[in-house]
């Protein structure tokens, strides 16, 4: 699968993201990065089609996205959004079984996931008396359930415990080395180096810089980006960038 961005833009406001473009696919990791306020979350929604962009198109293996079924949407693009609520009191359960509704059957794979995160007891939970750690980890198996070729993660490791917060960049990883494309804002830097392949850095809705890990994250990049000073190190073959206040002359 592909997925292609043709100078997307959106506004709203005094608010303007973009024109935004990129290419994605099978078995690549894209990170979104950037202060609060880029236009992060915002681009994600664009591609869900929950945002109408005013300029520029999204296709996926060629098709525009704006003529596709829902149905057909959801069997591309899988979503854990930044906040999470079921308006309609729904059982973990239930909210489980609505990842599947795209599918023709019954995935076999849902009580394994359930299994493998140690959320059997949470079944029969209201989902919204349950943790904000434990809502995202529901909300994540029911987006890797769903099947999609692409997943889309806003900050989903918000919230976790270190252990739990482990076990989903791994499944991340996972993922990717399916086959499947993972898109996924993070604000820890250091997790946006180890974990992605390529990297989108917005500010302000424009984008800063856009390509391999290596190549976007570093110092005279992330200057630019934050008001802070850094050291980017090569340690074992991975980035560990380090950010320091800045010294005014």
């Amino acid at each position: 699968m592909r997925i292609d961005l043709n100078s997307v833009e959106y506004s709203i406001g005094n608010f303007r993201l973009g024109p935004v473009t990129y290419s994605i696919q099978d078995g690549e990791i894209l990170g979104i990065g950037g202060p609060n306020g880029s236009g992060k979350s915002t681009l994600l929604r664009i591609m869900l089609r929950l945002l109408r962009p005013t300029g520029g198109s999204i296709s996926i293996d060629g098709v525009d996205i704006a003529d596709m079924m829902p149905r057909d949407l959801s069997r591309k693009l899988a979503y854990l959004p930044q906040n999470l609520f079921s308006p309609l009191n729904l059982s973990v359960q239930d909210v489980l079984l609505a990842s599947e509704y795209s599918m023709d059957r019954r995935s076999s794979k849902l009580d394994e996931l359930i299994d493998r995160y140690d959320l059997g007891n949470l079944r029969h939970r209201d989902f919204n008396t349950l943790s904000g750690g434990e809502k995202r980890l529901v909300m994540l198996i029911g987006a890797i359930n769903q099947g999609s070729g692409a997943i889309l993660m806003d900050e989903p490791d918000t919230f976790l415990d270190v252990d739990k917060e482990m076990q989903v960049m791994h499944e991340i990883t996972a993922l990717r080395d399916s086959g499947r494309i993972v898109v996924i804002i993070l604000h820890d830097l250091n997790k946006l180096a180890s974990l992605c392949d390529n990297v989108l850095m917005l500010k302000s809705g424009k984008v800063m810089a856009f390509g391999s890990t290596k190549s976007v994250l570093v110092p005279d990049v992330l200057e630019k980006m934050y008001s802070a000073s850094f050291k980017v190190e090569q340690i074992a073959g991975m980035s560990r960038i380090e950010a320091f206040p800045r010294i005014k002359d």
